[in-house]
């Protein structure tokens, strides 16, 4: 990691954040022999993540890189993450997602994306982008710039014992029968209902 080793052996401790952290790579620390579950990289400057960052650490569980000023992500970033279950990525300057960048994904429960800069226009969220994460409860989207959102932006079998939240708030979303797919889901709430909260440009999807 640039000129300094980064020391992991101790999960617990967040000495690494005192570092001005503008690109990451975790080859050649001994924190890859352990069994690391949890790795928090949030509130840096982390600008770039190198595509095998993660390679050494298949185990983890949650990974923390919000409030970060991250513009890319590298489609086998998360390849070999396929136990991670906690993804967070707001507060970042994401403009895209590209195919398969998540696809490793596949135990994935939670991902928040709010507060990026994913629109409409640029394309900035390819279909079924979240494909193999068919576990997933919970998808946050908010403060972005996205007029419009892909039937298949969930996987498209999930389990019917699951409520699943799909949060759009502050994003300008046309209102219009492209969101007719949303009244074909199956409801999974105790009433077998949909709840549906519009307040200006403001949706939030329980469902």
């Amino acid at each position: 990691m640039m000129s300094e080793k980064l020391n992991l052996m101790e999960p617990r401790r967040t000495a690494c954040c005192t570092f001005d952290v503008q690109a990451l790579s975790l080859d050649g620390n001994e924190c890859c022999t352990f069994d690391v579950q949890a790795l928090s990289l949030d509130g840096n400057q982390l600008a770039f993540i190198y595509t095998n960052a993660f390679h050494g650490i298949s185990g983890l569980l949650s990974l923390a890189l919000h409030n970060n000023n991250i513009s890319f992500l590298g489609r086998g970033l998360f390849s070999n993450l396929n136990q991670l279950t906690t993804l967070l990525l707001q507060d970042n300057q994401l403009p895209r997602i590209s195919p398969g960048t998540f696809d490793g994904l596949v135990s994935l429960t939670y991902i928040d994306l709010s507060k990026n800069q994913l629109s409409s226009e640029s394309h900035s969220l390819p279909g079924a982008f979240l494909r193999r994460s068919t576990k997933l409860r919970h998808v946050y989207l908010d403060d972005n710039q996205l007029e419009k959102i892909d039937s298949c932006v969930l996987a498209s079998q999930p389990s019917h014992t699951l409520t699943r939240t799909l949060s759009l708030l502050g994003n300008p979303v046309i209102c219009d029968c492209s969101l007719r797919w949303i009244l074909r889901l199956r409801c999974t709430s105790f009433w077998n209902s949909c709840y549906f909260y519009y307040l200006f440009s403001m949706l939030l999807f329980i469902f």
